[in-house]
């Protein structure tokens, strides 16, 4: 007798636990869309991505423009071109 309350309080525990990890993690079994690849995904989703390469060239450009200016005697001008990258 006192085992099978035992039993039944576990069962109940476990069954509240699997009920509250699924309402935190969530469930997503049924997606919408499913995607072959990253590359599928970034076109169907307009997601820009950018290599190292790219993302240096764009801040070495920025900051020559800065260097620039500020060498030509803009200060000012040299600060809001780096603020604003």
């Amino acid at each position: 007798m006192y085992q099978t309350a035992i039993t039944k309080k576990r069962i109940l525990l476990a069954l509240i636990a699997v009920i509250l990890s699924i309402s935190v993690f969530g469930l997503n079994v049924f997606a919408d869309t499913y995607y072959d690849s990253w590359d599928a995904y970034v076109s169907a989703n307009g997601i820009s991505t950018y290599t190292w390469n790219e993302v240096v060239d764009a801040i070495e450009s920025v900051m020559n423009s800065a260097s620039d200016t500020y060498a030509s005697g803009d200060s000012d001008g040299a600060l809001a071109m780096v603020s604003v990258a």
